[in-house]
This record gives C-alpha cells, sequence and structure tokens, in this order.
C-alpha cells in the first residue's frame, strides 16, 4: 500500500494563511533585521499574534496545540521572506517541548512573543563533541556554582534564560553531564554578541560564566542524563 504524503486540507489552508502573513507581515521588516544585526523583536510580536510562537504548545498554556508538520510547514513559509524569523519559531517551539522541563513562565513567555530562551551546549575547543564539555558546577546546599564558557549560541544576547549542559559529576563522558537553566541576568554571567554572516538577526553569542549561582530546582531534566535527554 503506497503512503500518503500530502498535506490534508486543513494543513493545506494553514500553509496558504501562513504564507499570506509572511508577505504581508514578516517580508517588509526582514532588511531591517539582515541591515542591523538586531532580534527581531517587531517580527516576533506580530507571530506570537498569528499564535505562530505557540504553534505546537499545549492549548492550556496559550499556544495552539498544532502538530510538528504544521510546525515545518510554517517553518518553509517563513523561511522563504525571513530565514531567522523561520529559525526562531521552529526552534522556540520545539525546544520548549518536554522531556525539557521548562518552568510555566519561560514557556508562557515563549508563547506571548515577550520572552525567549537559549541552549547552550557548544564550548570553545570541545565544538560539536558535547560530551567532552568543561562547563562545571559543584553543589554548595541547595545551590549550583557553575564556571566556564560557552559559544556560538543562538538568539544572544536577546535570551534571558538559557538551558545549558554543565558537568556535575566527574569524569569525561556524557554521564554527569546535567541540563541546568541559567537565568543570563544572574551575577557571574557574561553575554557577548558574535558577528555572523547571514542569519544575523537570530542572534549569535557566547556566555562566560563565573562562580554563577543557581537554584538546585533550575534542572531541566534528571541529573547526569542532560545529553541522553536532549540529544
Amino acid at each position: 500500500m503506497a503512503l500518503d504524503f500530502d498535506f490534508t486540507e486543513e494543513q493545506e489552508q494553514f500553509r496558504l494563511r501562513v504564507r499570506d502573513f509572511a508577505k504581508k507581515e514578516i517580508a517588509p521588516l526582514a532588511p531591517r533585521w539582515d541591515e542591523t544585526s538586531e532580534f527581531p523583536w517587531e517580527s516576533m510580536k506580530r507571530l506570537a499574534q498569528a499564535g505562530y510562537t505557540g504553534l505546537v504548545y499545549p492549548r492550556e498554556l496559550g499556544g495552539q496545540g498544532k502538530t510538528y508538520v504544521e510546525l515545518g510547514i510554517l517553518a518553509e513559509e517563513l523561511g522563504r521572506v525571513d530565514p531567522s524569523c523561520a529559525m526562531i519559531c521552529c526552534l522556540q517551539n520545539s525546544w520548549g517541548q518536554p522531556p525539557v522541563m521548562w518552568p510555566k513562565e519561560v514557556r508562557v513567555g515563549v508563547i506571548k512573543g515577550e520572552r525567549f530562551f537559549a541552549f547552550a551546549s557548544t564550548e570553545p575547543g570541545t565544538g560539536s563533541d558535547s560530551a567532552a564539555i568543561k562547563t562545571e558546577a559543584r553543589r554548595e546546599g541547595d545551590e549550583w556554582v557553575v564556571n566556564g564558557a560557552k559559544r556560538y549560541i543562538s538568539f544572544l544576547p536577546a535570551a534571558w534564560v538559557a538551558a545549558i549542559t554543565i558537568r556535575t559529576a566527574p569524569g569525561t563522558s556524557a554521564r554527569g553531564i546535567s541540563l541546568i537553566m541559567v537565568e543570563l541576568d544572574r551575577p557571574g554571567v557574561t553575554v557577548r554578541a558574535i558577528p555572523e554572516l547571514g542569519l544575523r538577526g537570530h542572534g549569535l553569542g557566547s556566555i562566560i560564566l563565573r562562580e554563577v549561582r543557581v537554584p538546585v530546582s533550575h534542572l531541566l531534566t534528571e541529573e547526569g542524563r542532560g545529553l541522553y535527554t536532549v540529544f
């Protein structure tokens, strides 16, 4: 039996609505973000009002409760006029879902187009070898004390919080690496922008962490299983 990969009628209508919206609301603003390397806050507000920043988020949080098929359609149609907005919408939707357990206020902020998060794993000297990270945390009472550096992180410096892969137990393997939420305005956090070619509006930057204290409750996955959860 042949498989049918065609869109349903509802999905096709969704595609046409997104295409029309993108041409009218997003395309006229795209050159500004590329020229200035600014995060496209105005575009994201318009996308939020249309329900697209919360497309696959559950309805009880204010999202649309759509599937990843609709998210793929959204990314494709936005990418026709502004790849930066397409990347932001796609990743903020998909990264905001379980098994990463973001607090409700973070997810609602994304849905409303008011706050965005970053995901920080890449480090100087380790590249894509996520198990070789050197950023580490020691536990003191009910806090983690974090030291390290992350580089080439999307959505900086606009993001207000980041999910950061951090070694919380000795070793050099994937075991012992946790995923911890760090607000980027905490003492000891330094965020710097990195100039880039193309996709300038989505933002790219580095994070330096020096004796940064965060609550133990900021774990976003089971302790020591951060990489197993997100990769």
